[in-house]
C-alpha cells in the first residue's frame, strides 16, 4: 500500500504503507520530510503510547476538499470557509451615483490595482466568522454617504502626508462600519434562514444518531453545521 506525495524540492513519490495513516489536524505532531540524500521519512515530535494510532495531516483542507479526494469529512474543520453570495446591488460600483469616480478611485488605490472592472461577487467568511478587511472596505466604500466618503478620502490624505510610508491608509467612520455590519448581517441572517433547521438542532441529531449513521450523511451534517456556525460567529463578531 502506498499514497502518492509530492512538494515544491521533493519528486512524485509513493512510499509504503504510508496509506495507513488517517488524517487529523494535529498540527506538527507526525512531520514528513523529504532529503535527497536520505529520502523520505516521517517522524513523531510527541511520546505514544502503545497501541495508540499515530495521524498525519493531508493538508490544510476545508471538509468540501476532504470528502472529494478522500472520502471522509471531520467536525469542526477549522479550514472550513462560507463563501457568501453578494446582492447584485452591492457588486460594483453604479455608474449612475454621482460619487462613481470618486468611489472608484479610492477601491482602485486601496487593492493598488487598475483593473478596468472591480466586482466583488461574495464575501469569504472564515470558520471563525472573520471576514476579509479588503471585502468589509469595499461594501464601505459602495455604502458610504458623500460626507463618509469626504472623511475618508481626508482621512488617507493627512495619514500619507504625515506618515513615514506612502502606502495609502483608509481609516473607516465609525459609523460606515456599523452600516457594513449591518447589511452583512441580514445578508448572513438570511442565509441562515435558507437551512429548515438550526445549528443547535443538527448537533443534538447528530450526538444521538451518530454511532448508527452512515458516513454520507455524517459528512452532510458536518459541512452543514461548519456554515452554520461561522455565519453564527460572523452574526456575533463586534465591528474592529
Amino acid at each position: 500500500m502506498s499514497r502518492a506525495t509530492s512538494g515544491q524540492d521533493q519528486p512524485f513519490t509513493l512510499i509504503p504503507f504510508f496509506d495507513c495513516f488517517n488524517h487529523a489536524n494535529n498540527g506538527d505532531e507526525c512531520i514528513q520530510e523529504y532529503d535527497s540524500v536520505k529520502g523520505f521519512t516521517v517522524h513523531t515530535t510527541k511520546a505514544y503510547e502503545e497501541g495508540e494510532q499515530i495521524f498525519i495531516s493531508y493538508g490544510n483542507h476545508g471538509n468540501l476538499r476532504l470528502l472529494r479526494n478522500y472520502g471522509f469529512t471531520v467536525a469542526a474543520n477549522p479550514f472550513d470557509v462560507v463563501d457568501l453570495p453578494m446582492p447584485e446591488l452591492l457588486q460594483q460600483l453604479n455608474p449612475a451615483n454621482p460619487a462613481f469616480t470618486r468611489k472608484r478611485e479610492v477601491l482602485l488605490s486601496a487593492a493598488g490595482t487598475q483593473v478596468d472592472r472591480l466586482v466583488l461577487n461574495h464575501v469569504r467568511i472564515q470558520h471563525d466568522g472573520s471576514i476579509d478587511p479588503n471585502a468589509k472596505l469595499w461594501l464601505a466604500i459602495l455604502l458610504a454617504a458623500p460626507a463618509e466618503l469626504d472623511d475618508i478620502i481626508r482621512e488617507a490624505v493627512t495619514t500619507r502626508v504625515s506618515g513615514e510610508e506612502m502606502a495609502p491608509s483608509i481609516v473607516l467612520p465609525p459609523t460606515l462600519m456599523r452600516k457594513v455590519d449591518d447589511v452583512l448581517n441580514d445578508l448572513v441572517t438570511s442565509k441562515l434562514k435558507q437551512h429548515s433547521s438550526s445549528f443547535e438542532e443538527d448537533a443534538t441529531f447528530l450526538q444521538n444518531n451518530d454511532q448508527r449513521m452512515a458516513p454520507w450523511l455524517r459528512s452532510c451534517l458536518h459541512i452543514r453545521m461548519s456554515e452554520k456556525q461561522a455565519l453564527m460567529r460572523t452574526i456575533s463578531t463586534p465591528a474592529e
